[in-house]
């Protein structure tokens, strides 16, 4: 929780910097599932952001707050996934 956290305050910095045409939040869905953020102050912060910057966030589970305020949602499903045949998650892969 602490580790997302930090993690968001620094975030929070780059959504407020117009040097940043876009930022990408990989996996951030998982954030609020678990509960290590909340999902208010990240939307009044993306509603907040430069006009011009993009923001894609990743997630199988994505916040409903999230939902409702994206200009565009895709859905990815797998056909295989390597998790299904054994392969465990590697450093530099998956995290």
């Amino acid at each position: 929780i602490d580790a997302a956290q930090k993690a968001w305050a620094l975030a929070e910095t780059l959504l407020s910097d117009e040097r940043y045409d876009m930022l990408v939040f990989d996996e951030i869905g998982y954030m609020f599932k678990y509960g290590y953020l909340e999902v208010e102050p990240i939307i009044k912060a993306l509603q907040n952001r430069p006009l011009m910057q993009s923001v894609i966030m990743t997630g199988r589970t994505m916040a409903t707050g999230l939902q409702d305020i994206a200009d565009t949602i895709s859905i990815i499903q797998d056909e295989r996934h390597a998790f299904r045949l054994g392969v465990k998650a590697q450093a530099g892969i998956e995290y």
